[in-house]
């Protein structure tokens, strides 16, 4: 198994300079890639819900700011 398909499947997490390289290779910003990699059970429970009512409206604007 090569290790973007270990990353993609959760077997392994991506060391920085593997981060910083997807990063370049698709003109975002680290930051991003970040945002995008935090899941509902990487929050706490007593601020899951603010996490959850904000997400989509981050990710959309995240997303709009790539298109432009």
């Amino acid at each position: 198994m090569n290790a973007l398909s270990q990353i993609e499947t959760n077997s392994s997490f991506p060391h920085k300079n593997t981060i910083e390289s997807i990063a370049k290779a698709l003109d975002v910003p680290i930051s991003y890639l970040l945002f995008f990699s935090i899941s509902e059970e990487d929050v706490p429970l007593d601020i899951r819900n603010i996490f959850n009512s904000l997400t989509s409206a981050l990710k959309s604007i995240l997303i709009d700011s790539l298109t432009k």
